[in-house]
């Protein structure tokens, strides 16, 4: 269960850079006029986040931070950036807006990325093998992120506004499952002490 939760979790994670990916350049060029040339400038604030995170996730690991705790955090950070910034875009249409949003969840992404991969990872048998798990979560993820591509394809992008409504939909999707495998190791828990009983 726990290998399936963090596999769709990261899906879900890989789902947000990957819908910032495919609309950003539009936004950039189209809403904000910048050339072609300057927007890939502009897309590099995504990964430069992303590798600052993982630093960042190797800091916490050493703190001996426990996943569940991060996964919770970041799940419901990455809420309330979505939240804030999609009010803020109906005041302030600026790249300014744009890059400080995609710095800060490139920054979650770099930081949850790789401890849902070796959370995952290690919780499989040792049996099946992680090369094997490994290829089964990225199957899952590669899943979880059509998924939300098609999301992202409903709405039209055209402004800053219109991803961030792409962002609150996967960061609800993400909150959802998060309270769902919350509950399902609560109704464990109780299975386990009517057992005993």
């Amino acid at each position: 269960k726990i290998f399936f939760f963090y596999s769709v979790f990261s899906g879900i994670s890989f789902g947000f850079i990957i819908n910032y990916f495919t609309a950003a350049p539009f936004i950039i060029q189209n809403t904000y006029h910048i050339k072609p040339l300057h927007t890939g400038l502009y897309l590099l604030f995504m990964p430069v986040s992303l590798i600052v995170g993982a630093f960042v996730a190797k800091y916490l690991a050493q703190c001996k931070m426990k996943a569940a705790n991060l996964v919770t955090i970041y799940a419901i950070s990455f809420l309330v950036v979505s939240l804030v910034s999609l009010i803020l875009s109906y005041f302030i249409q600026s790249i300014a807006l744009l890059v400080i949003m995609i710095v800060i969840i490139g920054f979650l992404c770099g930081l949850i990325m790789p401890v849902l991969t070796g959370e995952s990872v290690s919780t499989i048998d040792a049996s099946i093998g992680t090369a094997m798990a490994s290829s089964i979560q990225v199957m899952i993820k590669m899943l979880m992120t059509a998924a939300c591509m098609m999301i992202g394809l409903t709405i039209h992008v055209k402004t800053t506004t219109d991803l961030l409504l792409i962002f609150i939909i996967l960061s609800v999707m993400l909150n959802t499952l998060l309270l769902f495998m919350s509950l399902m190791k609560k109704v464990d828990k109780e299975n386990i002490t009517v057992t005993l009983k």
